[in-house]
């Protein structure tokens, strides 16, 4: 390991390395994380590691993959004391948890929405992907995987079904990974001190795609069942790799549910047609329901927004104000049991002799 840039170290790390005076050498990069179990690398070496008291019992998010932290070692062993500033993080709401987050992976530059061009299409999974993704302030890039399983006719028709979906800005590429087409237009974008994520539902061709990126089968797959159409995938944990062209990449398990925890920015940015045709709305609050004047509504009946990207619009907007006041409960919950357990422990206290 010749410099920290080979594990993605980029300006913005680098800047909180250099304000904090950290020697390069006892700084790393956690590259694999299940559970409680941690694998960091660092400029010398690459090891297990376990958290200080301090940070396995704060009350802040515990380091992910991706996270670059402050290590000491102990005998080939690494001790993390400290967890530097995330400058962009992938989450999604807790299952089972709706006012908790669940951090999957953390300073992210890109991350490519694999969507399989089969029956498992979905543009309104699709959607709520590329809103996380916003949100945690990455950059999505829409794959559209298995084109071998269509005709080109079809795979038109798919494409511009996601475009007149998802921001003009939006890169779409679209691959057959079996085939190993259109992946160098992926590889192409792995670039030295970036790091990329992959996400999508089980079965969609993920670690296909990221064994082709690396060069080697790092990454066990499987087949999709022809009986159920769905996908066994064995990626059980997150780890980093270096990719042949020396970015990194995170490979993700499938998840069966993603749960949004959106702000209102979030959603703004990731539906640009309908935030952009809203401000021309009556009110400054509408929620393109049932009020009067209301542009967006205007603009369906039109043909100008899809009536299933509103109707999506309303879900994730749904979900996310349902988290934010979960979330607020749960906090107001938390401080008023810490003033009383302050209160407990200043009464006890005071009656000790």
């Amino acid at each position: 390991m010749n410099s920290l840039e080979s594990i993605g170290l980029n300006d913005r790390i680098k800047n909180h390395i250099t304000s904090r005076n950290f020697s390069p050498k006892e700084v790393g990069r956690i590259f694999r994380h299940d559970k409680t179990q941690y694998i960091v690398k660092t400029l010398e070496s690459q090891a297990s590691a376990e958290l200080t008291g301090n940070l396995l019992h704060s009350d802040s998010q515990l380091p992910v993959v991706g996270d670059w932290v402050k290590v000491i070692d102990f005998d080939g062993h690494f001790i993390i004391t400290e967890l530097l500033p995330r400058y962009s993080q992938l989450a999604r709401r807790a299952v089972s948890h709706d006012g908790k987050a669940q951090l999957i992976a953390a300073n992210i530059d890109q991350t490519f929405i694999v969507q399989s061009a089969d029956h498992n299409f979905n543009l309104n999974r699709l959607e709520r992907y590329i809103a996380i993704a916003y949100e945690g302030g990455i950059e999505p890039i829409v794959v559209l995987n298995k084109i071998d399983l269509i005709s080109s006719d079809e795979q038109t028709s798919i494409e511009n079904s996601i475009r007149s979906r998802v921001n003009k800005d939006i890169m779409i590429i679209s691959v057959s990974a079996v085939e190993h087409k259109g992946v160098d237009h992926i590889e192409t974008s792995l670039k030295i001190g970036t790091t990329s994520c992959f996400l999508g539902s089980s079965g969609v061709g993920k670690s296909t795609i990221v064994n082709l990126l690396l060069g080697t089968d790092q990454q066990l797959t499987s087949e999709i069942s022809n009986t159920t159409g769905k996908g066994r995938h064995t990626t059980t944990s997150r780890q980093l790799f270096v990719s042949r062209s020396g970015g990194l990449v995170i490979d993700t398990p499938g998840m069966r549910e993603l749960g949004v925890t959106l702000s209102e920015q979030g959603l703004e940015t990731s539906f640009t047609s309908i935030s952009e045709i809203a401000m021309n709305c009556k009110f400054s609050d509408c929620t393109h329901q049932d009020e009067p004047d209301c542009a967006v509504q205007e603009a369906v009946i039109n043909g100008d927004i899809d009536v299933d990207q509103l109707d999506n619009y309303h879900k994730l907007r749904q979900e996310s104000l349902r988290f934010q006041k979960t979330k607020a409960e749960m906090n107001k919950e938390g401080k008023r049991f810490g003033r009383m357990y302050k209160e407990a422990m200043a009464h006890r206290k005071s009656r000790k002799p």
